[in-house]
């Protein structure tokens, strides 16, 4: 959560705690008997006869709207968050890297991901590969996970057309198994646990899969996009990378949620021969990431 995102929590708790000190001398008045609008009115007087400064009912007033619309935030927060953390299962990163030969002819997409179950059962994951003018490598299919450097991957089910769209599941030798401090924690929290304590190595699966794929990027424009699912990402880092002589003039990022889109700018950075270009998202939810550019012409 940024800091941004919890400003207006620390507001609606200031509210709170200013109505605490405020709230007393009109709820004594209620209890003596006196009627609950002349209470009312009295509060809105500049000089109430519950508070010494001026305007003081008003800032009773305040504080106690402040304070409800706070506890409201505050519940549909909690709700949404309980939802999102008893999911059948948490990705808590997700790293892509797609990579292209010298030519553009051949791509490797390279996906590094942490996740845990929270709930018992979870015997396979769905993963779906897909391509739009070209096609998936003869065997470019590769995916593994595991847990305490212990292989998880028991086998690999596919389904649909090996050259265009192809459905698979990954099946574990075990049902996945679950912890239910990583599931009640904040997502952030229980990868920085488990990154820099070693905390949950005995729940918490690690997978690497590549995907390569023919002549699907080396058009005149290049489209890549990543959609979130029904279960939000905690961190979403991508990085497309291109050989330094054909490096594309502009490169275009945009979020898009339904029929908003916020323009995104990416990090570009030089590293041994490639050019790379990189999205860090936050958490990634409901939305798309989509990657426009058009190619560079191939040199000579």
């Amino acid at each position: 959560m940024t800091g941004r995102r919890l400003i207006p929590y620390f507001l609606g708790l200031a509210s709170l705690f200013g109505w605490v000190e405020l709230v007393g001398p009109p709820v004594m008045a209620l209890f003596k008997g006196t009627s609950a609008w002349v209470v009312f009115g009295d509060l809105l007087q500049i000089h109430s006869r519950y508070y010494s400064v001026p305007l003081g009912g008003y800032f009773f007033l305040l504080t106690t709207f402040g304070g409800l619309v706070f506890l409201v935030s505050l519940g549909r927060s909690v709700v949404i968050y309980w939802e999102n953390a008893t999911v059948p299962l948490s990705v808590l990163e997700t790293k892509l890297t797609l990579e292209f030969s010298a030519d553009l002819s051949h791509s490797t997409l390279t996906r590094e991901q942490i996740y845990h179950a929270n709930r018992a059962g979870q015997t396979a994951y769905h993963i779906k590969s897909s391509t739009d003018t070209g096609t998936i490598s003869d065997n470019g299919i590769h995916i593994k996970s595991w847990i305490n450097n212990r292989k998880i991957t028991k086998k690999l089910v596919m389904t649909g057309n090996p050259k265009k769209s192809v459905q698979i599941m990954e099946v574990f030798d075990a049902p996945l198994p679950t912890n239910f401090l990583a599931t009640l924690l904040p997502d952030m929290v229980v990868l920085l646990l488990f990154k820099h304590a070693n905390v949950f190595r005995s729940t918490i699966a690690r997978r690497n899969a590549t995907t390569q794929n023919d002549n699907e990027y080396n058009g005149p424009q290049g489209v890549f996009s990543l959609e979130s699912l029904l279960y939000p990402v905690s961190n979403v880092d991508v990085t497309i990378k291109f050989p330094v002589s054909r490096i594309p003039p502009e490169m275009d990022v945009y979020l898009i949620k339904q029929n908003a889109v916020e323009e995104l700018n990416p990090e570009r950075k030089d590293e041994n021969g490639f050019v790379s270009f990189r999205i860090i998202q936050s958490p990634f939810a409901k939305a798309t990431l989509r990657f426009l550019w058009r190619n560079a012409a191939a040199p000579g």
